[in-house]
This record gives structure tokens, C-alpha cells and sequence, in this order.
């Protein structure tokens, strides 16, 4: 056991320490902080947006692929699960509604605000498009001399990324937008004059499924860019994300290293007398780790406080050229990236201050044990 009087003289020589090389606990102070903010905000925030995007897409059913063909498809193909998809276009004042009639399998849309269509007076309509051209919910659009009453907003996973054709490289949401009616309400606004393609699900590859169906015209999902564009947009910064932090974590090594082993040169002497008093190792890793685990501990919670409050920020920073779905942060991957940051940092705390002082101890003692060995070996040895 230490007692008091040996514990407010560690914690003396803590505060002294602190005082010494305050400059270089800011800076790890600073780059810690830096890493868990960056890890918890942009690796979560990110994250979240991919797989709130993958569940949805699985959800609502995304479409495995499209095709067109000139015949009517009546019968049910094997290992191919298909829907027409039927729209029509509006044009009005310098911008383009595409509406689509609403879906029973593949693609089905979600009200990401306001309610679902109840009758053959409503429509819902994507997000972006609403705020690009300064509606609201409520608001009353007349297409193709139908009065349409704005209930919601929704969005479809085949049209996250709101562009009018796959050759176009961002959405417009002012000069482009997409809306779901009821198939009542769809008849009404375009009768016979109505486009329309199939929309398929299958495990097939493209080529299994273009034998069967036999189509003009066929494209799977992965060359789809309203589908994929937003999947690639969410990993990318992921995936930097993740690299960065790693980079932090390993500046975070080397300055950790470069103080304890400046430290435990200068105590060099202090570890000999407290080895001589008997001191055991215990005692002297928590005194030698104090300072560190405390400047690391206050890190990791203002940085990762920060990063919490900035996840919605960044989940939704590219909502102005996707149409998302509801987002969800994913409160599972939160918790292990807190407990995985903190983790790390202790670790590699814990392990630099047993290398640089415990071992410290170890080294002293066996050489003190070879010179004891090897004074007795010369009293045997002659004319010495």
C-alpha cells in the first residue's frame, strides 16, 4: 500500500509534469480530439446514410433492371419477377414532372414527409423538387387541367438520384422532378398517352434474364446511375473517412512515443530510487499514465460529443442532389466506434508507458543481477 503522503507527492510530480510539457498535451490533445470527431461524425454519419440506402432499397424492393419489348408480357417467367412501370411527363414554365403511376411490387416509393394519396385529388412529390420550386405540402398543382393537392413527399429507390435521363450527370431539382399518383388520378391525367417500361427482380445475370424476356431494349441496376450514384457517394467519404482516422491514430502513436520517451529519459533517475525503495510496478504504471489518460480521456469526449451533434450535418450534406430516403443513424456502429476510439488510444497509452518505464524496471534489475553474477565469477578467477 502507498500512503498519503507518498500519493500527494505523485500527484505534485503529475501536475508538474503537466505544467512542463503542456505544449505537447495540447497537440494530443488537439489531434485526438480531431480523429474521434472525424470518426464519429463522418465514418458514422456516412455509414449510416449507406445502409439507411441499402435497407430501403430492400425494402421498397429496387429494381434489379429494366427492359422494353414490343410484345405484351402476360405470362409468368421463371426466376424473373417483373412490373410494368407506367409515367407520363408534365411541362410547365421551364421544368419537367415526371408521374408515375404508383407501384404494387418493385420500386415502391416511401412518403419521406407529410402522409400517403387517400383519393384520386392528391399527389406526392419528390422533396427536392418541392423546395427547388418553393412549394409546400398543401399547395394545390394543376397538370394537364387537374387540380392535385400536395399531401407528401416521396421518393422511389430507382430515382434517389432525380435525373431525367442515366447520360445526365447531376439532378436539376428545378428543372426536374418525379410524383406518384394513384392509378385513378394517372388515367385521368393521361388517358392512352403514357410511357412505360419493365421493371424486373431476379437473381439472373443480364444476359439469363435477355434471353428470356427477349427485349429491344434491357439495362441492369448496377449501370443504373439513379440507383447507384448515391451508393458510390456515401462510400467514397466513408472510405476516406476511415483512412484519415487511421492516420490520426498512428500520429497519435508517434506523439505519445516521442513524450514518454522524453519523459522517461529525464526520469531515469527517479524509476532507479523508486525501484531501490521497493516500489512496485503497479504503482508506478498508474502514476506514469495519469497525465496522458487524463489529456486522452477529455479528448475523446469533446471530440466525440462534437462528432455526435454533427452527424445529422453530415447525413444530410448531399440532400440538395439526393432525394433520400428517411435517414437513420445506425446506433449500433455509434457505440462501437465510441468504444473502439477510446479503446485504441488507451491501448496504445497503456502500452508505450510499460514499455518506456516498467520494462525500464525490468532492465535495471537484470542488469544489476549480471554484475552480481559476474563479481562472484572474478573472486574465482586468479591474479585479479
Amino acid at each position: 500500500m502507498v500512503n498519503q503522503n507518498v500519493k500527494k507527492k505523485f500527484r505534485k510530480r503529475t501536475i508538474r509534469r503537466l505544467n512542463t510539457y503542456k505544449l505537447k498535451f495540447l497537440v494530443i490533445f488537439l489531434v485526438v480530439f480531431a480523429t474521434t470527431g472525424i470518426f464519429m461524425s463522418f465514418f458514422v454519419g456516412t455509414s449510416s446514410v449507406l445502409q439507411s440506402v441499402e435497407k430501403f432499397n430492400s425494402k421498397y424492393n429496387v429494381e434489379d433492371g429494366i427492359f422494353l419489348t414490343n410484345d405484351d408480357i402476360h405470362e409468368n417467367f421463371k426466376d424473373i419477377s417483373f412490373e410494368q412501370i407506367k409515367y407520363g411527363e408534365v411541362r410547365e414554365d421551364g421544368s419537367t414532372v415526371r408521374i408515375f403511376q404508383s407501384r404494387k411490387k418493385i420500386n415502391k416509393y416511401q412518403v419521406t414527409s407529410g402522409r400517403d394519396i387517400q383519393n384520386d385529388k392528391e399527389i406526392l412529390i419528390d422533396n427536392n423538387y418541392l423546395k427547388a420550386n418553393k412549394l409546400a405540402l398543401n399547395d394545390e398543382l394543376t397538370f394537364n387541367g387537374e387540380k392535385l393537392k400536395i399531401v407528401g413527399t416521396a421518393i422511389s429507390p430507382d430515382y434517389i438520384t432525380t435525373k431525367n435521363s442515366n447520360l445526365v450527370l447531376q439532378a436539376n431539382s428545378e428543372a426536374f422532378g418525379i410524383a406518384f399518383v394513384n392509378e385513378e388520378t394517372f388515367k385521368r391525367l393521361f388517358a392512352n398517352e403514357f410511357s412505360a417500361y419493365y421493371a424486373y427482380t431476379s437473381n439472373l445475370d443480364v444476359q439469363q434474364v435477355s434471353q428470356i424476356v427477349k427485349p429491344i431494349y434491357i439495362n441492369d441496376s448496377q449501370n443504373n446511375t439513379r440507383i447507384q450514384q448515391v451508393i458510390g457517394d456515401a462510400k467514397a467519404p466513408r472510405d476516406l473517412a476511415l483512412l484519415l482516422t487511421c492516420l490520426l491514430y498512428l500520429i497519435v502513436g508517434v506523439l505519445l512515443s516521442v513524450y514518454h520517451f522524453e519523459v522517461s529519459k529525464k526520469e531515469s533517475n527517479n524509476l532507479a530510487t523508486f525501484n531501490k525503495l521497493g516500489f512496485n510496478k503497479w504503482i508506478l504504471f498508474k502514476h506514469y499514465i495519469t497525465e496522458t489518460s487524463l489529456t486522452l480521456l477529455i479528448a475523446w469526449l469533446i471530440g466525440s460529443t462534437l462528432g455526435i451533434l454533427l452527424i445529422d450535418t453530415i447525413m444530410q450534406m448531399n440532400s440538395q442532389i439526393y432525394n433520400y430516403p428517411i435517414l437513420k443513424i445506425d446506433y449500433i456502429l455509434l457505440t462501437e466506434c465510441l468504444v473502439l476510439s477510446l479503446a485504441i488510444v488507451l491501448v496504445i497509452n497503456f502500452v508505450l508507458v510499460y514499455q518506456f518505464y516498467i520494462k525500464f524496471k525490468k532492465k535495471k534489475n537484470k542488469v544489476k543481477s549480471i554484475r552480481k553474477r559476474s563479481s562472484k565469477i572474478m573472486k574465482f578467477i586468479p591474479f585479479t
